[in-house]
């Protein structure tokens, strides 16, 4: 194989200025920054590839392409990377990498490996030395990803790190420009281990169990900003067929801990009703911890339904949370709606759907369910009913306000605001209700 790579690699130095001009490179195929400068070269590459082999993207291509671009030598100038296979070896992949020096494309190395396909690849200097290091996550036959990061030394590529795991999240815990690597495993009995390691050394610093009802098979983690000055990684865990919670890791002393969850079978003030994945949901690049929750339907009379609300919360940096928002998200009408924060826990949803039309009635907790007192209003009316619905609200004597429109739905909301009834503190503008409504392209 070693052979084969070494010929295919003479070939691309050799294409690279074969004056081809001739070209249609799909824009997923290449990595984006720089893209209109480097696209001719990277061209090249893919109109004279031989036949026998196959450019290929890794399955999740948010951070590679089949082409990319990195300065892995440290010297301000980015290498190019080719992944690729040949066309009668499923499992044999490789990773050519060309330097230039002088104008000219010359080999630097090269990477091969088996597997059932390669997961992700990252570029990233995790060692704060000025150089790029090549982060592969390949995929094996039992499921289990082999974790592999190179680095260039001496005009060779060097293998730093290598394990296996579930999943892994690689980030600076404790800001002092060296990235750390967190490995996520799933033993037989369900339980799932984190283990911190130096990527100096390789070695291992501390692992931690992670409380679950042991019978996880997976698991969602995600890394960023717990607080604003602290980063952390998100584990999203199930509990049972429904349920789940999100567990919060930091770096502590030096050493990988646990904020929410005590004990190996504690759940912590994180546990919702539905398994849910943290998000950054206000785009402040905080993470939020999402905790689903569904009222209990007081008023066994009424054919309405209490739905679901997605609570947003924040880490406060101690072992608590600080609330950031409710959302009510319809993913059938393709929209969301951010509950104005002058409703925090003063509010009960209702929801009620039949042929044409869907209403979301909103009113005062304190009240309901025996003195129905209503803050608002949202309505989703197909198109088709447009006129009747205009008529009926005429005819009542309901102004409602278009907030807007997708899909051949119109959306509607009323504002309540000025029924005497309702506190001041409960009052909102048309703005906010209009601002804090999104409608889902």
């Amino acid at each position: 194989m070693r052979k084969r790579m070494y010929i295919f690699l003479i070939i691309i130095v050799m294409i690279l200025f074969s004056g081809c001009d001739e070209f249609s490179l799909p824009e997923e195929m290449i990595q984006k920054p720089n893209m209109e400068k480097k696209i001719t070269v990277a061209q090249k590459v893919v109109d004279e590839l031989p036949s026998t082999f196959e450019l290929i993207l890794p399955r999740n291509i948010q951070n590679s392409a089949a082409i990319n671009y990195a300065d892995l030598t440290g010297d301000g100038e980015d290498e190019l990377i080719a992944i690729y296979k040949m066309k009668d070896k499923l499992n044999e992949y490789m990773i050519g990498i060309l330097k230039e020096y002088m104008g000219t494309w010359e080999k630097l190395d090269f990477i091969d490996g088996v597997a059932l396909n390669i997961q992700d690849i990252i570029f990233k200097d995790i060692n704060n030395d000025g150089k790029e290091e090549i982060i592969i996550k390949w995929l094996e036959e039992n499921k289990k990803l082999r974790v592999e990061v190179y680095s260039e030394k001496n005009r060779n590529m060097f293998t730093r790190f290598e394990n296996k795991c579930d999943e892994v999240k690689i980030i600076d815990l404790d800001n002092d420009n060296i990235d750390d690597i967190v490995l996520f495993n799933i033993d037989e009995d369900g339980q799932v281990i984190a283990t911190l390691y130096n990527i100096e050394n390789s070695e291992s610093i501390n692992s931690i169990i992670i409380p679950s009802d042991g019978n996880v098979r997976s698991i969602l983690a995600n890394s960023g900003k717990a607080t604003k000055d602290i980063n952390g990684i998100f584990v999203d865990v199930p509990i049972g067929i429904y349920s789940g919670y999100t567990e919060l890791l930091i770096k502590k002393d030096g050493k990988l801990a646990k904020v929410f969850s005590e004990g190996e079978k504690d759940f912590g003030i994180t546990k919702s009703e539905f398994f849910t994945n943290d998000a950054d949901v206000d785009k402040d690049e905080i993470r939020e911890i999402n905790i689903l929750y569904q009222e209990k339907l007081f008023d066994e009379e009424s054919n309405n339904q209490n739905p679901i609300i997605q609570k947003w919360y924040n880490w406060n940096g101690l072992r608590g949370l600080t609330h950031k928002v409710d959302i009510y998200y319809d993913q059938a009408n393709a929209f969301r709606f951010y509950l104005p924060k002058e409703w925090k826990d003063n509010y009960v949803m209702e929801v009620n759907e039949s042929g044409y039309m869907k209403y979301m009635f909103i009113y005062d907790k304190e009240t309901y369910p025996d003195n129905k007192i209503e803050l608002a209003r949202l309505m989703v009316i197909d198109d088709s009913y447009i006129d009747k619905f205009n008529k009926n609200a005429s005819e009542a004597g309901r102004k409602y306000s278009v907030i807007g429109k997708n899909n051949r739905k119109t959306f509607f909301f009323y504002n309540n605001k000025n029924d005497s009834r309702i506190k001041k503190e409960l009052k909102v503008d048309d703005e906010i209700i209009k601002t804090n409504f999104e409608i889902l392209r």
